[in-house]
């Protein structure tokens, strides 16, 4: 079967991922796609793992309420997705375009119902999105929902499986990601919470102008006033799937078989957010896209013999955990049996992703901070991996207290007490004061641990 020829008619977005362009089909000039291209010459390992993970994903799905797939393939140094359009944009234009105007009860609670729908599909086949946000939640020609951007998912082997990469969006992500303790579907939840609260207040429910504050507000602090104006079961349910231990939040299941959604009330028909037409920042009137000379499309990434379009395979969950004792680090299924060198290919190097991304978030942050103000994070030689940390970990706390010593002696003092992390936290918040403890007192737990491990590497 020859490959379809497209014409590009727009760019629609770029970014580090490279270039999104609307496209339509030369035999079908009606037939519109979005394509994402990508240089594959200028991705890291880690990049193209992820990208490759992507395409295997939206390849195996089929549900409404997700961005369908539609083909792959390479061309020129570049690997293209090309996936439906969703003309309205995603969720962040919506907010844009609100203007502080508060969203109808009833189409509220239907986009909920939707992404709901979609997140349920999801984890009903053991995968977990992990960067559910208002971007990544596109509006197609009728104003529905379609939940994309794959990236970073992650096929756990069971419903009882845990994940530990700390990945995501800072303002979406859970407290157990913060936290660095294992996860599963649950953190969808949270993360889903966020969108809606987000779309019934146009503002996030966390936020913090220093990233230190918010891990803070979300592993430690209340929870936000749940949104006014809105029927009671909307904001009980909102409020349950915003509980800190995962545990005691609803599943998607226990979610689309809520009170809220039991009787629906039809929204009102919502005004497009843009005239046909009125998207893409540039015009490619002499570019035409010839697919002939594509290299391989996503068949050569799945089944052998299996075609774009073709009947979806059932994933098969294989276990693969690699670690010492307890800790096990888990590397991610990218879905079916892969039966040909490019799959294996693939799979390898999401497997090597998944194990060289697991870090200690808080190192993370305080590694990115410090390189941005401008001091040097390597590590000397003949230096030990800990003591590094704990230099790092000092350095950035003595910079939130402007170089006050004194100050820090006596924090530090009070870490070489034995208490529980809750005590500690109390004391730590009477000697720095809340906003100071909400910018470094993680840290100064994380210098407690590290300083304590280093004292045994000693002896």
């Amino acid at each position: 079967m020859s490959a379809p020829e497209f014409k590009i008619e727009k760019l629609l977005g770029e970014g580090g991922f490279g270039k999104v362009f609307l496209i339509e089909d030369k035999t079908d000039p009606s037939v519109k796609h979005a394509m994402k291209v990508m240089d594959i010459g200028k991705m890291d390992k880690e990049t193209l793992a992820l990208t490759l993970q992507e395409i295997k994903l939206l390849s195996e799905l089929d549900h409404e309420r997700v961005l369908s797939y539609v083909m792959c393939f390479q061309q020129a140094g570049t690997l293209c997705i090309v996936t439906e359009f969703c003309p309205n944009g995603d969720l962040s234009d919506y907010i844009k375009n609100q203007h502080g105007s508060p969203l109808e009860e009833a189409r509220l609670i239907e986009w909920f119902r939707q992404i709901a729908s979609a997140v349920e599909y999801l984890h009903g086949k053991n995968i977990i999105h992990r960067d559910l946000k208002v971007q990544n939640i596109f509006l197609d020609a009728n104003m529905d929902c379609k939940l994309g951007d794959f990236g970073i998912a992650r096929i756990l082997d069971s419903v009882t499986d845990m994940a530990q990469t700390q990945i995501g969006t800072v303002h979406y992500m859970s407290p157990e990601i913060f936290m660095g303790i294992p996860y599963n579907a649950k953190t969808d939840i949270w993360s889903l919470a966020v969108v809606i609260y987000e779309l019934a207040t146009l503002e996030k429910p966390f936020d913090a102008f220093f990233l230190p504050s918010l891990i803070f507000k979300v592993t430690r602090g209340e929870k936000p006033d749940m949104p006014r104006g809105y029927r009671p079961d909307f904001a009980e349910l909102l409020s349950k799937m915003m509980e800190k231990d995962p545990d005691d939040r609803p599943s998607a299941a226990q979610i689309m078989q809520d009170k809220l959604f039991r009787r629906p009330v039809k929204p009102t028909r919502m005004q497009n957010l843009r005239s046909p037409g009125d998207y893409g920042s540039e015009d490619y009137d002499e570019g035409e896209f010839n697919l002939q000379n594509f290299l391989k499309t996503i068949s050569d990434m799945s089944v052998p013999g299996r075609r774009p379009g073709g009947k979806k395979p059932t994933p098969k969950a294989r276990p693969s955990h690699v670690g010492e004792g307890d800790k096990h680090v888990v590397k991610p299924v990218v879905g079916a049996e892969i039966g040909n060198k490019i799959g294996n290919k693939i799979g390898n190097k999401i497997g090597d992703v998944e194990k060289e991304t697991i870090t200690d978030p808080v190192m993370e942050l305080v590694t990115r901070t410090l390189t941005d103000m401008g001091h040097n994070t390597l590590r000397p030689a003949g230096k030990s991996h800990v003591q590094q940390q704990v230099d790092l970990l000092k350095f950035y706390i003595l910079s939130v207290l402007d170089n006050d010593k004194a100050l820090f002696d006596k924090a530090s003092k009070e870490l070489d007490s034995t208490a529980g992390q809750e005590e500690l936290e109390e004391k730590l918040i009477r000697v720095l004061g809340h906003e100071k403890f909400g910018l470094c007192g993680v840290e100064l737990l994380h210098y407690k641990n590290f300083t304590y491990n280093l004292k045994l590497m000693k002896k």
